[in-house]
């Protein structure tokens, strides 16, 4: 048998002699030249015809796979591996294989083939397979893209929820390029297929996947603060035929522009795939009353904590006014699940309270973790919900411990099981039955893990169980939470994510206010998924708070705060104005976290900037719901000021954490609608004037050549001026703590 390998060995080399001994194999678009080395089918080169003297953001030679498993580390310039490649038609087929080893009889034989094509004139499309006769891998990285440039001027660009980039600008302690390492599961906090970098010369990649049945699979980057990596990281089962095939295609595109740029390239595949196709939001089967909700609060505790509060907060808006409730339920939070049954106040006083609020036309979405078991209950006992929980690689579940003050811990469970989903069941629809509740915040639900359990019912792994089990839970909820004068069921998730537009009506989106739980790390918020979704989609929140974090009155005595929700020091007010102007000008459902009456005594000014953006956004929803992101202006690192990280938990435990932010008071976002009107949101989150000055052309925006623009604030419409000859020369003064649109006709 050995021979006649060695003999289809000989030949393949013969047959292949002109194309191994090749100086360079180039793959040639027109825009891009893609340079790989013969004598490893290495990424040797990336060359622009724009630009042939920059480089996109890496030093080459690099492999682009990477196999594990069973202690096995394979990639392209590994030894004894002959390459090979070929062409055919549109494609180029790249092979590597093992060169038998006499002395090593052990070492199995495998093939590895990747087939490339570029599908435009800057996307080099990438389909894997791997020949072996035994079961030797079970994780694949594809691409890899090592030694890429890190530092201060390297932008890193993440889904992760609605998005953020690693800008080194941020935080001047951390005036470096990026440290450390980084992982995002899709779906789930990689709210898209996709990340990328560029830098400073708006040179860089996007790294992406054309995967329809989204399977699960994880981006990664790591760097030292000068070079680093990135890619994709895929799990897959063998097939029974030996091969391993990666069942969608992955992307490289070299991208001349910045992080809007990247997401219109996606948004150009994305938005013609099946989860925006059936997105609640496009095929209109939303309850009506959340898009026409004008304004949020997140309150926590009892009734007369959280109802009473949004209702005074209508009245003053004279707008739609919605709740996000929290602590309603009897057990402490993120230690108690899933015994949320019966509420803390008492089942009379929470059905009397929903339905007062609900005759004032306040809506409630009441909290409920659609993942965790508490293993400190009686139920996780009881019920042995152990083994419904999800089980790693290594046999053993994967507890969390969020709770500080009782460190017990919570167990992801499987959504691949009839078991958990009847457990939710029992829980939201009798809840919906016997109360006039509008329905459900899932807390958690755009993530999603690996389980490598045999007895749940699903394939051991990864693939896509866990959507097609969240799928048929919201299925089942929605068929047995009849229709309420008309309404349906509403349910609520926390981040955003593509896979789940189908399933969930709003998403809860809280990096604008990333200073407040993560703050000092170097990454800032950017609408990524607004850019991409934004007219099938529906954002809104934030942890936006004029007072110390809530505590949970189940939770330990000794460390509840002697005021409950006291007043903040003024000096985070600009923090707390930055955060709505964000949401506003990105498109997002503005909301105030901790609100009580009390703070028109101590904070008037920003309240009356809430309301102001909320009556805003409410009186040009055709452009803040409806519309498409267009292209930004440029961005700017003018301003400087202090945040402070005061979660829940991170507040008591460390008194707050104080960085300076450096970045830009003044927000601005243009939007389109879809009957093609074009305007520029604009908030000033600074307590004085501002000069807003830009030139751009009027392409930018789709804009004719001339035209005249209008100033709307919240009560005036103004004629502020005009542009001509293809040029949009800007200059308008925006008061402290104001806000306006801007429409270009």
């Amino acid at each position: 048998m050995n021979k006649y390998f060695k003999f289809f060995l000989f030949l393949l080399i013969i047959w292949n002699y002109p194309t191994i001994y090749a100086e360079e194999i180039v793959l040639d678009s027109g825009s891009i030249q893609w340079i790989f080395e013969s004598e490893h089918g290495l990424l040797k080169e990336i060359r622009s015809f724009d630009s042939p003297k920059k480089n996109f953001v890496f030093d080459p030679p690099c492999s682009l796979w990477e196999l594990k498993g069973n202690d096995l580390l394979l990639n392209a310039e590994g030894k004894n591996i002959l390459f090979s490649f070929s062409s055919e038609n549109n494609f180029k087929t790249f092979r590597w294989m093992l060169i038998p080893d006499n002395k090593n009889k052990d070492n199995a034989p495998w093939e590895v083939s990747l087939q490339m094509k570029y599908t435009d004139g800057y996307t080099l499309e990438l389909l894997f397979t791997c020949k072996t006769t035994q079961s030797l891998f079970d994780e694949l990285t594809l691409p890899k893209i090592n030694n890429v440039s890190m530092g201060p001027d390297a932008y890193l660009v993440i889904p992760y929820w609605m998005g953020e980039i690693y800008d080194s600008r941020v935080y001047r302690d951390r005036n470096k390029g990026f440290k450390g390492e980084r992982r995002w599961e899709y779906p789930g906090t990689l709210s898209m297929q996709w990340m990328g970098i560029y830098n400073s010369s708006d040179l860089g990649l996007c790294l992406w996947t054309k995967d329809t049945q989204q399977n699960f699979k994880s981006a990664y980057i790591h760097g030292d603060s000068e070079k680093g990596g990135m890619g994709w990281t895929h799990l897959f089962q063998e097939d029974k035929d030996g091969e391993h095939h990666l069942s969608y295609p992955v992307c490289i595109t070299a991208v001349q522009g910045n992080w809007y740029n990247m997401a219109l390239l996606y948004r150009q595949w994305a938005r013609k795939q099946i989860w925006a196709e059936e997105s609640r939001k496009k095929q209109k089967q939303t309850a009506p009353w959340v898009e026409d909700t004008a304004l949020w609060v997140w309150n926590r505790m009892e009734s007369e904590k959280v109802l009473w509060p949004a209702m005074d907060l209508a009245k003053r808006l004279q707008l739609p006014v919605s709740v996000l409730w929290h602590w309603w339920h009897g057990c402490a939070y993120d230690i108690g699940f899933p015994e949320y049954l019966p509420p803390r106040e008492g089942n009379v006083s929470f059905t009397t309270a929903l339905e007062n609020a609900n005759k004032e036309g306040v809506h409630a979405l009441i909290y409920v973790n659609q993942r965790l078991w508490g293993t400190n209950t009686r139920s996780w006992k009881e019920q042995k919900a152990e083994r419904y929980a999800v089980i790693n690689k290594d046999g053993h579940i994967h507890p969390e411990v969020y709770n500080i003050f009782q460190p017990f811990p919570c167990v992801p469970m499987c959504m691949g099981t009839e078991f958990w989903h009847k457990t939710l069941l029992d829980i939201m629809v009798p809840t919906w039955q016997d109360t006039v509740v509008a329905g459900f915040y899932l807390d958690q639900a755009c993530a999603s893990l690996p389980c490598f359990a045999t007895s749940h019912g699903h394939i051991p792994g990864a693939k896509d169980f866990w959507m097609k089990g969240f799928q048929q839970l919201t299925s089942q909820l929605r068929t047995e939470c009849k229709p309420r004068n008309s309404e349906t069921v509403v349910l609520a998730g926390e981040g955003c994510g593509e896979a789940w537009l189908p399933y969930l009506d709003l998403f809860l989106s809280l990096q604008v206010s990333k200073g407040r739980y993560s703050g000092g790390d170097g990454w800032r918020p950017v609408p990524l998924f607004q850019a991409v979704y934004h007219p099938i989609s529906i954002q809104f929140g934030n942890y936006a708070s004029l007072t110390e974090p809530p505590y949970d009155t189940l939770w330990p005595k000794e460390f509840a705060p002697s005021e409950p929700l006291r007043t903040l020091d003024k000096k985070w007010n600009t923090q707390f104005r930055y955060e709505q102007a964000c949401a506003f000008v990105w498109g997002q459902q503005p909301m105030i976290a901790n609100y009580k009456k009390e703070l028109w005594n101590e904070r008037k000014e920003e309240l009356e900037f809430v309301l102001k953006l909320a009556t805003l956004r409410y009186k040009f929803r055709d452009y803040f719901l409806q519309g498409e992101l267009l292209k930004p202006l440029p961005e700017e690192m003018t301003d400087n000021w202090d945040e402070i990280c005061l979660s829940v938990y991170a507040y008591r435990k460390e008194g707050g954490k104080i960085f300076n932010r450096c970045g830009n008071l003044l927000l601005t976002m243009p939007w389109r609608t879809d009957s093609g009107k074009t305007a520029l949101a604009v908030a000033n989150a600074d307590d004085k004037e501002r000069l807003l000055e830009f030139t751009i052309s009027s392409k930018d925006w789709m804009l004719p050549d001339e035209g005249k623009i209008i100033k709307h604030d919240v009560n005036n419409s103004v004629i502020a001026g005009s542009f001509s000859k293809g040029m949009i020369h800007f200059s308008q003064v925006i008061g402290k703590q104001d806000a306006a649109l801007f429409e270009f006709q």
